[in-house]
């Protein structure tokens, strides 16, 4: 199996493992998520884990740059301004400068 493949897998298992969550109503902070992302940039084994890795594989996976920005960015920077007093990025894996990471 080539590397790419294997990259590939991995991205699309952290994507599922996220969706699966999400559809279920399962919890996302504190979550330890079972797939880790092969080879992803600002991801490590401080944060291999996290919700931040599994969006990390979404946005590599995303087809659609402007898309990405015009309308997943607000959303979730949305989430974070409702719930900035109870949000802790460190619980769920994000750097301190993840606003400019997640954009494409």
């Amino acid at each position: 199996m080539t590397y790419f493949v294997i990259k590939m897998k991995s991205w699309l298992r952290c994507c599922t493992d996220l969706r699966n969550f999400c559809a279920h109503y399962s919890r996302l902070y504190y979550r330890v998520f079972p797939a880790v992302p092969v080879s992803l940039p600002h991801v490590d084994n401080t944060n291999e884990n996290s919700v931040f890795a599994a969006i990390m594989a979404l946005r590599a996976l995303y087809p659609n740059a402007v898309k990405w920005n015009d309308v997943f960015m607000p959303s979730i920077q949305t989430v974070f301004v409702e719930h900035h007093n109870v949000i802790d990025n460190e619980h769920i894996g994000f750097p301190d400068d993840w606003e400019i990471i997640l954009r494409k």
